[in-house]
């Protein structure tokens, strides 16, 4: 162990036993949750010469940030209208458990001194990029349930929610061509404007990252990513109050961007999870560690097998069995719900390892297409469930060597070799 990681390891011990120590009320509730944002602004400014991990660390930031405030600093109208598990007590464990979770994170995802760039040698491969495409226009067209809608309900079907994937393909195999690249764009910005319209705005913000990070990786810094980020917010805050009757009549942007303002920039799709991952936290304190544990291991695997049973989705089998909730709900709070407090600084520890291999691997192509993947995902798997974490790495894995064969196989073909019609511009 290095000097460093030792100072690391003993920063987090002192940490563990204040938890221990200090009684839970609402004035060391409040004192955590500073803490978490103080330490959710370290990670943010560790992060900045890496462009993917400036997005990661900003959208957990303001997350973060409207936690504290909307349920904690400031709370009223600001926080969630639902209270069968908010009170003093859980939510003290619960703020304990994001300020151990943000705390690990923030030490060991590593420092970068100077700009880490993003790089995918393009491959130009005209079959696989017009099979993308093709796959990109067909989501697009039958990916959402075209009803007419009152009130938001989820439109988008689960492929919908994947398109990042083949977008990310589609580019990797676009080559040199400009044309090629405005078309992925053109698509990508389509697929957004419905998802939009629809009353989304996750799943756009997944592609909006994608064209970030491989069409437009030249032209952002981390000041912009930053501009752009209050810009986001305050679109948010447009769709919200479009999908409130489906209507962009009696929308004032004036007076949005007043109540915004008096909200004080508090986003409330973070706040809503939060409460998601109160029902988490009470409801492990109910039911037995063996039903738990079984929860765990059905998770595991249906990462690989795609199926998506009850048990192993913590937000819907609590909802269903023990306290309603909205949906979603933090990362840690699901793997305390698996095994407590171990659980949170395993998954907090794993990530920032992911952060770091992932991140600085730019000679091996795979490894940066999956933190391309772990980077565009992050609104779902640190807002929802952990699931969108690593399935879809699992399927990018696939997707990747997949058409990586293919390529191989079409560049060695005789016919390619003797045409070239199809490789290498």
């Amino acid at each position: 162990m290095t000097v460093k990681n030792l100072y690391k390891t003993i920063i987090i011990i002192l940490f563990l036993v204040y938890l221990y120590v200090c009684d839970i009320s609402q004035p060391t509730n409040n004192i955590n949750a500073i803490l978490t944002l103080l330490f959710s602004v370290y990670l943010l400014m560790k992060c900045k010469n890496n462009l993917g991990l400036t997005l990661v660390s900003f959208f957990i930031l303001y997350s973060t940030y409207s936690i504290v405030i909307g349920e904690y600093l400031v709370a009223g109208k600001l926080s969630v209208p639902m209270v069968e598990v908010k009170n003093t007590l859980n939510y003290g464990v619960l703020i304990k458990g994001n300020l151990i979770f943000i705390l690990i994170l923030s030490l060991y995802t590593k420092r970068f001194p100077k700009n880490q760039k993003i790089h995918l040698n393009l491959k130009n491969n005209s079959l696989i990029y017009g099979i993308t495409m093709t796959a990109l226009i067909y989501i697009l067209i039958f990916g959402i349930n075209r009803v007419k809608l009152t009130t938001y309900v989820v439109s988008t079907k689960p492929m919908y929610e994947y398109a990042y994937l083949l977008i990310l393909i589609s580019y990797y195999y676009s080559g040199k061509s400009l044309i090629k690249k405005v078309m992925i764009v053109l698509l990508t910005i389509l697929l957004m404007l419905q998802d939009f319209y629809y009353g989304g705005r996750v799943t756009s913000i997944q592609l909006s990252f994608m064209l970030i990070l491989t069409v437009f990786i030249n032209y952002f810094t981390y000041f912009r990513v930053l501009l752009l980020g209050i810009f986001g917010v305050i679109f948010n805050s447009l769709v919200a109050e479009y999908r409130a009757e489906y209507s962009i009549e009696n929308i004032n942007i004036t007076e949005i961007l007043n109540n915004f303002k008096n909200n004080l920039f508090v986003f409330d799709t973070p706040v809503f999870a939060y409460y998601a991952s109160g029902t988490h936290v009470a409801a492990a304190h109910l039911i037995n560690f063996s039903t738990r544990i079984k929860s765990f291991f059905v998770f595991i695997a249906s990462n690989f097998t795609g199926s998506n049973y009850e048990i192993a989705n913590v937000t819907q089998f609590v909802d269903h069995y023990y306290f309603d909730n909205l949906g979603g709900g933090l990362i840690f709070s699901h793997f305390y719900f698996w095994l407590g407090w171990f659980g949170i600084i395993l998954i907090a520890f794993l990530i920032s390892q992911m952060f770091n291999i992932l991140s600085t691997s730019h000679k091996n192509e795979y490894k940066t297409v999956l933190f391309i993947i772990l980077i565009c995902t992050v609104p779902r798997w640190y807002l929802y469930t952990p699931l969108l974490l690593f399935r879809p790495l699992v399927m990018i894995t696939i997707i990747f060597f997949l058409f990586k064969y293919m390529n191989r196989v079409m560049e060695n073909s005789p016919i390619n070799i003797k045409k070239g019609a199809i490789y290498n511009e």
